[in-house]
């Protein structure tokens, strides 16, 4: 009965079951999970100066505060602690973001009774659930992306004003949380520019229909943006900036040009800066190709090119549309790695839920073709490698991090918070309260090896890694230190709390 009932669930409310399905193992990772990342020590103190202060205070921690002040709300609806007021939310959002593909898969492929299938799929792909135990915006942001795929959809089919108005509202909020979804509002100009079946007056009104808010908003934010940026006082708009100068196609040949001059000058065989530069491009297009591809899974790409080939899938509008997106998508990590020669795999997780909307249709046609050909081998080993990725993607076997918290306390418990505390790790202030101030590596270095500079009260909070031979013989050698406590993980690297000894007078 049960398994009944399950396979019900699956097959009639697929959205539902990527929902609560994203919940669970969210709660298995986070369960999992030891201490903050670093970029979400920033989050929960743009949380905090909003439950102090407000939304100015908020932007005075950080200029794009949208996430942040949501941690602060979802801290006061439910009174839990901050860290875990963010670890609760990111699991809404990515939940909600999980039930969004389903939707646009279902718009994608109508009529199928195999979502469930793309739910599966979905919850399993390494590049979402690695991410589960982190503090980031980017939950919200795609979460948001793909509600503004799903309407945007619906409205070139039903040509609804409602869906057109839901669309852009769910864009809006996507930029929200990262001010990248601002290429995601070409699509409709791009759309009915080029892809749209109809006569050229009628996809100048739906272009416009469907971007008559985001044209509103774009000249009220030019409008503010002028005011503000005269006024004393006014809100800093940094990020936009820099975003901006990422995506200007000047500063993006700007930095391949200084970059190529340096190449040439490393690489005797390039012959002119225009063969260094041109190096340089086809690098760092195959480094983000590589990224896409690697995080979209190599077995589910290999079976749509397989799929593609012998026609599996029928093309389609709404195919179409998504290929839209995908290619601002890529766009937008081009520019960014264009110029910044860097990429993160977290900045191409949007492209790779695009991608994995157009694979996993070639996934669901393959496997039908095996189910109608008996072939169950096959089957068991597909489902035994989807499998495989869950689990190497939500059970951690690693080192983890405890130690920090864990010293953390105990330091907060057991010395004088009118000493001088110093520290070497960002997370070793944020679970001391603010209480420890960071010092970089080179201050820190200089304090083991002139203390004769420093108060006579001071803790030393560090976290050691066991490659870290440098600082650990200093210590050793120090005579000036008293380890007072230390705690390891399983690969050696150690908190450690070190109080200065008296001096001689």
């Amino acid at each position: 009965l049960l398994m009944t009932l399950l396979r019900s669930a699956l097959i009639r409310h697929p959205r539902s079951f990527a929902f609560a399905g994203s919940l669970l193992l969210s709660l298995l990772v986070v369960l999992q999970n030891d201490i903050i990342n670093g970029d979400g020590i920033i989050y929960v103190n743009v949380a905090k100066a909003y439950l102090a202060g407000g939304v100015g205070d908020a932007f005075r921690v950080f200029n794009w505060p949208f996430y942040g002040i949501l941690i602060g709300i979802t801290h006061q609806l439910t009174l839990i602690d901050l860290e875990y007021s963010a670890h609760l939310l990111d699991a809404v959002l990515v939940a909600s973001a999980c039930a969004a593909f389903v939707a646009v898969y279902l718009e994608l492929y109508p009529g199928t009774q195999h979502a469930w299938l793309a739910a599966l799929l979905l919850l399993a792909l390494p590049i979402v659930n690695e991410y589960r135990d982190f503090v980031i915006r980017d939950f919200g942001f795609w979460a948001f992306v793909l509600g503004a795929l799903y309407f945007f959809r619906r409205f070139d089919r039903r040509r609804s004003l409602l869906d057109a108005t839901l669309w852009q509202v769910a864009l809006c909020l996507a930029i929200a949380f990262r001010i990248e979804g601002v290429a995601f509002a070409l699509a409709p100009g791009i759309y009915y520019a080029f892809l749209c079946e109809s006569d050229a007056k009628k996809r100048i009104r739906l272009a416009f229909q469907s971007s008559y808010l985001l044209i509103s908003l774009a000249i009220l934010a030019a409008v503010a943006g002028l005011v503000f940026s005269s006024s004393p006082g006014g809100v800093d708009l940094q990020i936009l900036q820099r975003w901006i100068s990422y995506a200007s196609p000047l500063q993006i040949v700007s930095a391949i040009n200084d970059n190529a001059e340096q190449l040439m000058l490393q690489l005797e065989y390039l012959s002119s800066s225009s063969d260094a530069a041109f190096v340089l491009v086809a690098g760092l297009l195959s480094l983000v190709a590589y990224k896409l591809a690697l995080n979209a899974a190599p077995l589910f790409l290999l079976i749509a090119a397989y799929g593609s080939r012998k026609r599996w899938v029928a093309p389609s509008s709404s195919r179409r549309i998504i290929w839209v997106f995908l290619v601002l998508s890529v766009a937008t990590i081009a520019a960014l790695v264009m110029s910044r020669f860097f990429i993160s795999s977290r900045y191409t997780v949007i492209a790779t839920l695009l991608i994995s909307l157009l694979t996993f249709g070639y996934v669901e046609a393959g496997l039908k073709r095996l189910a109608a050909g008996g072939k169950v081998a096959w089957q068991f080993v597909f489902w035994l490698l989807v499998a495989s990725m869950l689990a190497d993607s939500t059970i951690s076997l690693g080192a983890g991090k405890t130690a920090i918290r864990d010293g953390s306390s105990y330091a907060l418990e057991r010395f004088d918070r009118n000493m001088d505390w110093l520290c070497n790790e960002p997370r070793l202030a944020f679970y001391t309260e603010g209480r420890c101030k960071v010092i970089d590596r080179d201050k820190l270095l200089a304090v083991l090896q002139r203390f004769n500079s420093l108060n006579e009260d001071t803790l030393l909070l560090l976290w050691i890694s066991r490659k870290d031979t440098e600082l650990t013989q200093l210590l050793q050698q120090s005579t000036d230190f008293t380890l007072v406590d230390s705690r390891k993980n399983r690969r050696n690297d150690m908190f450690a709390a070190y109080q200065s000894r008296p001096k001689a007078h």
